[in-house]
């Protein structure tokens, strides 16, 4: 049976991060399928940094789209405070 992929997430903290500071971040998957990142709230990913945009939330989520046979798609997030 299908097993979804697994995505492991570096780089991010889980203590507050500054408002208006610039984080590196970064997706692998398991099986080395490409992995995209969004940032949500109080944050956005852009070319593998994460931009902190105001107090609040940040929610970062990596999503592989599995290959169609043995392994599902994925989804992994983070969440971390910004202020």
């Amino acid at each position: 049976a299908p097993a979804p992929d697994t995505i492991t997430i570096t780089g991010v903290v889980t203590a507050a991060l500054p408002t208006q500071s610039t984080v590196p971040v970064r997706a692998t998957a398991a099986s080395g399928l490409p992995v995209t990142l969004a940032g949500s709230g109080a944050c956005v990913v852009e070319a593998s940094m994460v931009r902190t945009l105001a107090p609040g939330t940040c929610t970062i989520t990596a999503t592989a789209m599995g290959n169609g046979g043995s392994l599902l798609p994925a989804t992994r997030a983070v969440t971390v405070p910004v202020g």
